[in-house]
């Protein structure tokens, strides 16, 4: 499937709540820094922040009670998130999510990639950037909607992939024939015990 642009929309319902919670780093491990600087467990987020982990490393930043994302090792993430504005930008590594309650006023938040957008209301995704023109993403538990030039709607009870491609004459494409790489099943089920939920992975949430 050939799409010009990508517009990835999980359609969950996570209608509830708003920007009234402070993001913080809520756990991390190795190497981590806030623009630049080295950083730690209870540290506010804020808009703008560039953060980055290094080998072996990870951090977790819980976006409100039932909201959390996690940046695996080599990971260069900037947080956009404020009163008007509601996105992150993933330039490199991996990150995994799961959201069920809303944290920006918007509907939706946004996740950029060198390859495309994924704009989410609520379940459990993984990205990873395989190069600066390739972008692995899987709806791990769910249903998401692609908009480009033609339109796809995937629902998952257990791990859907696709592989986001620009070409060199910058046309993008959609892999649907992709395996579940880069995290399991007990990445996801132990991110959704941080905030006291759990995975149905025999139902789309």
């Amino acid at each position: 499937m050939k799409i010009s642009a990508i517009l990835l929309l999980l359609l969950l319902s996570c209608t509830k709540g708003s920007l009234t919670e402070s993001p913080v780093i809520s756990a991390f491990a190795g190497e981590l820094t806030v623009n630049g600087n080295s950083s730690k467990t209870g540290v506010p987020v804020k808009y703008g922040d560039i953060i980055k982990t290094g080998q072996n490393s990870f951090c977790e930043i819980k976006l409100n009670e039932l909201s959390i994302i996690k940046l695996s090792q080599n990971t260069e993430f900037v947080f956009n998130i404020s009163e008007t504005e509601n996105s992150f930008e993933l330039h490199s590594g991996s990150l995994a999510g799961l959201t069920r309650k809303k944290f920006v006023k918007q509907n939706q938040y946004l996740i950029k990639t060198p390859t495309g957008i994924a704009a989410i209301r609520g379940t459990a995704y993984f990205i990873h950037i395989e190069s600066p023109d390739s972008t692995y993403f899987c709806v791990c538990n769910g249903t998401v909607a692609i908009k480009g030039e033609t339109e796809e709607t995937i629902t998952s009870t257990h791990h859907k992939a696709r592989r986001i491609t620009k070409k060199p004459d910058n046309k993008i494409t959609s892999d649907d024939n992709v395996p579940l790489l880069y995290h399991t099943d007990a990445d996801i089920d132990e991110l959704a015990d941080k905030i006291g939920e759990k995975i149905n992975w025999n139902n789309a949430y």
